[in-house]
């Protein structure tokens, strides 16, 4: 239970992270390379494209 959480928690600190630096004008930042069909794949997947936007 614990390792999921801190799985779930490091995901999204990437998530937060990215769309920060997007947030702040740069494009150019790493694309989230995050696969999986749930919530956090999901939330990755929408913030690739946004950034690719």
């Amino acid at each position: 239970m614990i390792l999921l959480s801190r799985r779930i928690t490091s995901n999204l600190k990437t998530v937060v992270n990215i769309t920060s630096e997007i947030a702040d004008g740069n494009l150019k930042v790493k694309s989230m390379e995050y696969y999986e069909k749930y919530e956090i794949g999901q939330l990755a997947a929408a913030v690739n494209q946004m950034k690719g936007n």
